[in-house]
């Protein structure tokens, strides 16, 4: 015998790594490491009862009451629309604690009170409840007490858990692109229970999506670690997708950083090239304080040579003054020199005055005394008087020295005049070329003090380009980052160990299928045979389902038989299923089979009672429960009188 080492352990060997990483991720993604036994449990309706009142079409009031148990039992009715499925979808609505989608608008509207009661192996469960406003209110009774609920969730979890519970049966979790990670409880099973018209493009269950008729192909049939397989697979595929939305998302992030990287790299491009034209602030008020002093040195300046030339100004003004008076002077002194010699020179013979005549003796006397004829003043002794017109040489030179000293003194004034004139102009000068300098200077402290005022806008911008400068490096670092998520180097290779799990549990799963394989498409053929399906000759079922027909010399698939013979075949699984894991005392189908619309795609009544007689054998055969609806009375013939409700004409089941 072969001893098989521990599911973590070959993991481990599988992921390079060791069993207590390996145990550690599997734990952290809800990996079994075990395989559990897959014990058979049976359930079993034993009876339905549901009431309220119709409106709209046969108004009033309804009851339907009715009783079940092993083998083979009949809804029939001589028409369709006749209530048949609606009283499936009540029950599996009793069953699983929520109503199917296709559970009817009206029906699920007119229905007021239900009741199933069943049997799990040999222990009664009964469910009761009332629905107000399209919410169901009411009761689980079992073994172990009552378990209220008052809502639609409510009632889903308290049918999945206490179902889950007593047939040993396990959640089980799958992947949905785009959606995520899915976890199945027991309404997915109860596909496998359940075959509806609809559901004919599915061998197993209602759902084809995700593999999940596989999943339940290998959980009904038991084949070891098919749960952990499950688990596996959706492990894998979350991991991948979590690895691919974080690099999805980082390679996202990496472009919305590249595109604002370009953008602050310019914005601080700018800023940078704003600082560099803009002057150091310690420049610029060094510079202020010197343009400051040379301005205020100038206005010291233009104000000292306002108050010299002021000065020089009244300087010049009094030399010309004075000048100006000496020349008067002289004029004066040479006009009455020049007069003195006129009228000294003048012989008058009548007075200025009077006009009277003067006589030759007052001239005479003139010359003899000395005394003016006119006005009788002494005008000189005798002897000193010369002749009219003539000027002594003492007289002379004492005029002569007075001219010539008032002339030196005119000259020098006149020098000096032109010196304050000169200096006048000088100053003017001096003070017009120290005036420019200043204002000058005075323009250019405004326009330093006027960049002053820029030094807060100098700061902002150093602030600013810093700013930037760390949000690029941020940028530039993101942009150049790996994939790896944080932490990650410190994790043992997580996906490396879940992709180790989902390899080895599909072997273990594989061999586990293997044994029964062989006993599985045996028991579909004969079963399929048996129903009818014409030309039958081999069946190969693989884990995912997948069906390969061989009949009438050449294989086709499962999607490609008529309705009819898909709806054997799916009956055909579903008891092989019962049949294999009875035989090798594993399985995990309730043993509860509700088929819908038997005999609606059969056109030969002889092929639907073959049908019929072979489903009462393989349901008596193994011990369950089967629960038919059809519109063909032909199969009363098959089933007990006390297994069969009929609606005969126009009548309504319920």
């Amino acid at each position: 015998m072969t001893t098989e080492v521990s599911f973590a352990e070959a993991v481990a060997q599988r992921a390079g790594c060791s069993a207590a990483e390996a145990v550690s991720v599997l734990a952290e993604h809800s990996v079994p490491t075990a395989a559990s036994a897959a014990k058979p449990h049976r359930l079993r309706v034993t009876r339905l009862v549901f009431s309220g009142e119709k409106s709209g079409v046969d108004e009033g009031p309804f009851v339907f009451e009715q009783d079940f148990g092993d083998g083979l039992w009949a809804l029939v009715s001589e028409r369709n629309e006749a209530g048949k499925t609606s009283v499936f979808e009540i029950m599996v609505w009793a069953l699983r604690g929520t109503p199917r989608e296709e559970l009817q608008a009206d029906v699920r509207a007119w229905a007021q009170h239900v009741e199933l009661q069943g049997l799990i192996d040999d222990e009664p469960f009964q469910v009761e409840f009332d629905v107000r406003d399209g919410v169901p209110a009411g009761l689980l009774r079992c073994d172990d007490g009552e378990r209220a609920f008052t809502s639609h969730e409510g009632f889903s979890d308290v049918m999945s858990s206490f179902m889950l519970d007593r047939l040993g049966l396990a959640t089980f979790t799958n992947w949905v692109k785009d959606q995520g990670r899915q976890t199945h409880g027991w309404p997915s099973y109860t596909g496998g229970l359940y075959l509806p018209r609809e559901s004919l493009a599915v061998v197993l269950g209602d759902i084809a999506q995700a593999g999940l008729p596989g999943r339940l192909l290998l959980m009904f049939v038991g084949v070891p670690w098919a749960q952990t397989l499950a688990a596996a697979q959706t492990a894998v595929r979350a991991e991948r997708e979590g690895h691919r939305k974080v690099a999805s998302a980082e390679d996202a992030l990496r472009q919305r950083a590249t595109a604002e990287l370009e953008q602050l790299v310019s914005r601080r491009d700018d800023a940078l090239a704003r600082l560099a034209a803009a002057p150091e602030i310690g420049e610029l008020l060094a510079d202020v304080d010197s343009a400051a002093a040379n301005w205020m040195a100038l206005v010291s300046d233009c104000a000292r040579l306002e108050e010299a030339l002021v000065a020089a100004e009244r300087n010049r003004k009094f030399a010309a003054s004075a000048a100006m008076g000496e020349r008067k002077r002289l004029a004066d002194l040479s006009e009455a020199r020049i007069a003195q010699r006129l009228f000294h020179a003048m012989n008058p013979t009548h007075c200025p005055r009077c006009s009277t005549a003067i006589d030759d003796d007052r001239r005479a006397t003139e010359n003899v005394t000395g005394h003016c004829a006119v006005c009788a003043r002494e005008i000189g002794d005798a002897e000193e008087v010369v002749q009219v017109g003539v000027v002594s040489a003492a007289e002379a030179d004492e005029e002569q020295y007075g001219l010539d000293t008032l002339e030196d003194l005119l000259n020098r004034l006149d020098e000096e005049a032109a010196v304050s004139a000169e200096r006048v102009l000088s100053i003017r000068a001096e003070l017009q070329q120290r005036e420019g300098d200043r204002d000058a200077a005075q323009r250019r402290l405004e326009e330093l003090r006027a960049h002053t005022s820029s030094m807060e806008e100098r700061l902002r911008a150093e602030l600013e380009v810093a700013q930037l400068q760390a949000r690029v490096e941020q940028l530039e670092s993101l942009v150049q980052m790996g994939h790896a998520r944080p932490g990650e180097e410190d994790r043992p290779q997580v996906l490396a160990v879940l992709q180790a799990a989902e390899v080895e549990a599909t072997e273990r799963v594989e061999r586990g299928f293997q044994t029964v394989l062989d006993a599985l498409n045996r028991e579909i053929l004969e079963l399929g045979q048996k129903f009818g399906i014409d030309s039958l000759q081999s069946i190969t079922i693989n884990r995912a389902t997948h069906i390969r027909v061989g009949k009438g010399g050449s294989v086709t698939s499962f999607s490609a038989c008529t309705p009819g013979e898909r709806l054997r075949l799916r009956i055909a699984v579903v008891i092989a299923l019962l049949r294999v894991a009875a035989a090798h005392g594993v399985g995990r189908h309730p043993g509860l089979l509700l088929i819908d619309s038997i005999g609606a795609e059969e056109t030969e009544s002889g092929d639907l009672a073959e049908f019929m007689r072979h489903l009462v054998e393989v349901t008596d055969a193994l011990g369950i429960e089967t629960i038919v609806a059809s519109a063909r009375t032909e199969i009363l013939d098959h089933v007990p009188a006390e297994h069969v409700r009929v609606a005969l004409g126009r009548e309504y089941l319920w």
